[in-house]
């Protein structure tokens, strides 16, 4: 089923939906940067896995709309987490001259996973 179907809303609130996970994941982008150095990587990733299991999975239940954009807000930010960690990793494990292409299969890996 749809999700228009599902929620028999206007077509314009189904919109919310990705854009209320693109803000938050765009928000959470400028802050784990920071937050994984002062804090730690390996703790800031290995939660953001588990609780983007965990989050992914209750929206699976959801049944109303604005719960529905809540927890996709909340998965915006969580998911967040890997662009700035593996970049990072990126630059700390590959020497200068292998960067450009570790940066490159991460964000290959990455649009293909928005398609």
């Amino acid at each position: 089923m749809k999700v228009k179907e599902i929620f028999s809303g206007k077509e314009i609130f189904n919109h919310w939906i990705g854009s209320a996970f693109s803000l938050c994941y765009a928000i959470g982008c400028l802050l784990y940067g920071p937050f994984s150095d002062m804090y730690g990587r390996k703790i800031f990733l290995a939660s953001s896995i588990s609780a983007l299991a965990i989050v992914s999975f209750i929206i699976g239940f959801i049944d109303h709309f604005s719960g529905l954009v809540m927890l996709r807000a909340l998965e915006g930010l969580i998911a967040a987490a890997f662009a700035p960690i593996s970049f990072v990793y990126a630059a700390e494990m590959f020497p200068p001259e292998k960067r450009l292409k570790a940066v490159g299969f991460i964000l290959m890996v990455s649009f293909i996973n928005f398609s």
